[in-house]
């Protein structure tokens, strides 16, 4: 779904993650500095959202979020 995106950095993180496999991921995010974060998959939840939010001080967007704000652009209009 992302290939021929450029200068964007991806990192895999499984949404059934371990403290050392979240730990390890926000070391890198914290070192990678981003503009800003997807998480793109329908398992994250807002609270890893704010808790990268925290760590990184960047806008963070939750697929989850995406599709109910769309919807609700669909349905209310």
């Amino acid at each position: 779904r992302w290939q021929g995106i450029e200068d964007l950095t991806f990192e895999v993180l499984s949404p059934v993650y371990g403290d050392d496999e979240l730990n390890a991921f926000l070391d890198y995010l914290v070192e990678a500095a981003p503009s800003y974060v997807v998480l793109d998959c329908f398992g994250f939840n807002q609270s890893l959202k704010k808790l990268i939010k925290e760590k990184l001080n960047c806008p963070v967007i939750l697929a989850p979020t995406v599709l109910a704000n769309s919807l609700r652009e669909i349905v209310c209009a």
